[in-house]
């Protein structure tokens, strides 16, 4: 059995406009992190080597970049709160903003730090039972950084 097990709360995530102090973002729910990828390029030849069968497997390498990828959260909604207004403003912004992602790791809290843009910005259905909730999603741009939080 696992002993190296975590629970999830505690996360948190930071934003701000290029050079302005971060601000975190209150009443944050949940939070889906980045998958990096990295698209493919088809090296197969004619004289490529051929399988026990006689197939021919396809070869590839990897493109020289890579798609940092993309990261959602889920707040509570409340329209026009000073998180709201952030958020938009975000999204509104073409350039990217600075921004942290803060969770757990093996030796306490780590954050991942860089800068990306906001995509979108939607509030979530609406039931009679239960709060308002929003979903936002962010493009990572450039390099971002993993360690101790700052």
């Amino acid at each position: 059995m696992t002993k190296a097990a975590q629970t999830n709360f505690g996360s948190e995530v930071w934003m701000a406009p290029a050079g302005d102090p971060l601000v975190m973002v209150a009443e944050l729910i949940s939070l889906q992190p980045p998958a990096d990828t990295r698209d493919t390029i088809d090296v197969t030849t004619h004289d490529s080597e051929t399988d026990a069968n006689g197939g021919v497997p396809m070869e590839f390498i990897g493109e020289p970049v890579y798609d940092p990828g993309d990261f959602t959260f889920k707040v509570n909604y409340i329209m026009n709160s000073t998180g709201d207004q952030m958020i938009l403003a975000a999204l509104g912004d073409p350039i990217p903003w600075d921004m942290k992602l803060v969770g757990k790791s093996d030796v306490g809290q780590r954050q991942l730090a860089g800068s990306g843009i906001v995509t979108s910005y939607a509030p979530d259905d609406q039931p009679i039972k239960g709060v308002r909730t929003a979903t936002i999603k962010v493009k990572r741009s450039g390099v971002w950084v993993q360690g101790p939080v700052t």
